[in-house]
């Protein structure tokens, strides 16, 4: 039998780190021939090399946002946002303003339908503002789906808190909606 385990190649099953290692060096050998190898790196040091920078503070303020509006921890989430921010309302249009009024909308809403919204994507402009490509979930109380659909959240972030966001149709483009 000719193949990666007839060389002796454990396979990602039986050790993924080992197996990816000895592939590389395997390909190295059959490539190379009797010139001189270059260093194996193993896999553990190609995850560093390729993990993504650090989400900016603005970024983790929108995902914490998400996770406590999804939470109904409506104190944590309120801390998130600007004393005067500008809030969409999605259950009957315009817009609510204030903490107070974000936290009367949330409620109001949550006493008729159950929403869930995990973002897929956040994309910036290094000017504060931000689209979040959402698919949000919403639920009548007994659980029954009642709707579901992509839209966008156009936010502005300044000072470290939500100032304003926008409910918007989803742009839907060929791999627009993936993480």
């Amino acid at each position: 039998h000719i193949g990666p385990r007839a060389c002796g190649w454990p396979g990602p099953l039986t050790d993924p780190e080992r197996g990816y290692t000895d592939l590389i060096h395997l390909a190295q050998v059959s490539v190379t021939g009797t010139r001189p190898l270059p260093p194996v790196i193993r896999v553990s040091e190609r995850r560093s090399l390729m993990e993504p920078t650090a989400p900016s503070p603005a970024r983790q303020l929108l995902e914490h946002a998400y996770a406590c509006f999804n939470a109904r921890d409506v104190v944590s989430a309120l801390s998130d946002m600007h004393p005067d921010v500008e809030w969409s309302n999605g259950m009957d249009g315009g817009m609510a303003h204030g903490r107070d009024e974000v936290r009367d909308y949330w409620t109001r809403q949550w006493t008729s339908v159950d929403p869930h919204v995990d973002p897929l994507r956040i994309d910036d402009d290094d000017h504060g503002h931000f689209t979040v490509a959402v698919p949000p979930i919403v639920r009548d109380l007994s659980g029954l789906v009642v709707a579901e659909r992509f839209v966008e959240h156009a936010y502005l972030v300044e000072d470290g808190l939500i100032r304003r966001m926008e409910i918007r149709p989803a742009e839907h483009k060929a791999g627009r909606h993936t993480s």
